[in-house]
């Protein structure tokens, strides 16, 4: 499968913030290991790791359209040294990377459940209510 990699344009149809070629670059001059996975596996882990940077966190200025499928690229934002930044982040893509190797490298999700413990969140008995 073809990724579709979110190039600065605000793209509707986006679903990663790195393209894989982009990935193994990363990868190869931090000297981490991507050779031990699939092509497949590996970009089904920067989707996963794109959802995960969307859904965790909230980001400063506005997404740049409506339409577009991701949270970047972003207008009012502006970098530590107050400079305009446009089109995705490169913290943002190597995060990306960190992510994606975590998934392959456990296996697991990167969305856990939490454990509630079983506990009972609320329960009433006649006039009686407890939380």
């Amino acid at each position: 499968m073809a990724l579709i990699v979110e190039d600065g344009t605000g793209k509707a149809d986006a679903e990663t913030y790195i393209s894989l070629a982009g990935f193994k670059t990363y990868c190869a001059r931090r000297n981490r290991r991507y050779e031990d996975y699939i092509e497949p596996h590996m970009e089904a882990a920067l989707i996963d790791a794109t959802a995960y940077l969307d859904g965790r966190y909230l980001y400063k200025g506005a997404r740049k359209l409506a339409t577009q499928a991701l949270e970047f690229p972003r207008t009012g934002l502006v970098d530590r040294s107050g400079h305009t930044i446009s089109g995705v982040p490169l913290r943002v893509a190597h995060a990306c990377c960190e992510l994606a190797l975590k998934k392959l490298e456990n296996g697991a999700s990167l969305f856990e459940d939490l454990d509630r413990g079983g506990q009972v969140v609320s329960e009433t008995v006649g006039p009686i209510s407890t939380t």
